[in-house]
């Protein structure tokens, strides 16, 4: 069908043309989720920024606990009028609580406002399995220490550094809740919490005058670690002798029983970066100490 020539322009159909093609919106979700960063799996190697405590910290935390222990030793020196055993509940409570508080002020003050960021109080459920492990081996060391020192000596300690009494509520009150379970808490904090980490620390910040770069060299990370469990070992040995005064074997025996805990705790403490394991492994080893006096106690 052809259109007549006459027929007006404007009654042509309109040609169909497509609209444009716009692509469809998509309105953002009001909250995205932060990304996912995992954890590091490794303590830091270098001293976190905002710690100011350091090695005057330590030293003032350890003079607590000699002042403490000499307290303690100037009790039983003195025969002071109290009943032994809730004396030694009342003292064992006080001290720890005032070295407890001596470390929550520093942290508070001079750290990271965290016992978890400053000393390394955290827990894993794997703490538990690698702290037995090691207060079982330790155990297991030590008592072969001791035998071979009794061999040598040709005689035994004539006394435990151990004093329980014999009245059942004390020995779970002072044995138990003090001995075996504050204790651990507390001390760990103080040696591989504060000292080993204001050793370490001192040592990869390098001297004041002349800070050394930071990360440090793999060497001298190697030598702030070792130095740093030597350290805090010695120092944990040396703060336990006072239990041995006038026995010699007990003395030596003693004094290689804590050294050898010390090592093993500073070692898991530096590799995991927390406290967890060692408390678990110095529970253990207090606790088996006390178990170990009971056992004897009927023989």
């Amino acid at each position: 069908m052809s259109v007549p020539e006459d027929l007006p322009p404007q009654n042509l159909p309109p040609a169909y043309a497509p609209p444009p093609y716009a692509p469809p919106q998509y309105a953002p979700p009001p909250y995205l989720p932060p990304p996912y960063v995992p954890a590091p799996r490794r303590p830091p190697e270098q001293p976190p920024a905002g710690v100011r405590w350091g090695l005057p910290d330590a030293a003032v935390v350890l003079a607590l606990f000699v002042v403490t222990v000499l307290l303690g030793i100037g009790y039983l020196l003195l025969h002071l009028p109290a009943r032994r055993e809730p004396f030694e509940l009342t003292f064992g409570l006080l001290a720890y609580g005032i070295l407890f508080a001596a470390l929550v002020v520093i942290s508070r003050r001079r750290g990271l406002k965290s016992l978890a960021a400053d000393f390394g109080l955290r827990f894993r459920p794997v703490d538990l399995a690698i702290g037995l492990g090691i207060g079982i081996l330790v155990r297991i060391l030590t008592l072969i220490e001791a035998l071979a020192v009794v061999a040598i000596a040709g005689k035994a300690p004539t006394r435990s550094n151990v004093d329980l009494g014999t009245d059942p509520l004390w020995i779970i009150l002072n044995g138990i809740v003090v001995a075996a379970l504050i204790a651990p808490v507390v001390e760990e904090l103080i040696f591989r919490g504060l000292v080993l980490r204001a050793v370490r620390w001192a040592i990869l910040r390098g001297r004041r005058r002349s800070p050394r770069p930071q990360p440090a060299t793999p060497t001298v990370r190697g030598w702030a670690a070792v130095l740093a469990v030597a350290v805090s070992s010695l120092l944990f040995a040396a703060a336990h002798l006072y239990e041995a005064i006038g026995d010699p074997i007990l003395l030596i025996t003693l004094a290689l029983f804590t050294l050898t805990a010390g090592v093993f705790h500073g070692v898991i403490t530096i590799a995991t970066g927390r406290l967890g394991p060692a408390i678990v492994a110095h529970v253990v080893l207090n606790g088996s100490s006390v178990l170990l006096v009971l056992l004897l106690r009927g023989h």
